[in-house]
């Protein structure tokens, strides 16, 4: 069992659902995306509200493994050493002095579930950009460049007007 990541872009609003129950009786997971209720970094949802229904197109889609939990918490510090010379628990331990910080929507987030919206898709796609000249010198694994171009990908699809699913 590993962190899964999908990426929407160009949603459109069709309804909302109580819960999964209710998402799974009256639509198509094939073609809709829910805003499943989670009261952890709501802010990172920019406004998405909790039970949105949204409809999505196959071109709009982008679906990758981001590895295990482990491995992904192992890439994510990877990240945040290469980016800002620390260790992610010195973000989590000063959220106001990093909060502007490149990657701090990505850095400071779950690693198992959870949905980032368009707004802040918006600002790690640019990030991810600023940053791949720093990544392609970087010293890592082949694997390590990967996942960055997966999740610069799915940034970018969801910075017009979709949403980033940790799951």
């Amino acid at each position: 069992m590993g962190l899964d990541i999908s990426a929407y872009g160009k949603l459109a609003l069709v309804g909302i659902a109580n819960d999964y129950d209710d998402f799974e009786e009256r639509f198509d997971w094939e073609t809709h995306v829910f805003v499943f209720p989670d009261d952890s970094f709501v802010e990172w949802r920019d406004g998405l509200e909790t039970g949105a229904v949204y409809q999505f197109d196959n071109d709009n889609v982008y679906h990758f493994g981001a590895g295990s939990y482990s491995g992904y918490n192992d890439w994510r510090a990877w990240l945040c050493r290469i980016v800002l010379d620390v260790e992610p628990e010195t973000v989590w331990g000063s959220i106001k002095a990093f909060k502007r910080a490149p990657f701090f929507r990505l850095i400071n987030f779950s690693d198992c579930e959870g949905i980032i919206g368009p707004k802040y898709s918006t600002e790690l796609a640019k990030h991810f950009a600023d940053y791949q000249s720093e990544i392609d010198a970087a010293d890592c694994s082949q694997w390590s460049r990967e996942l960055y171009a997966s999740f610069r990908d799915a940034f970018e699809m969801a910075a017009d007007g979709g949403l980033v699913e940790f799951h």
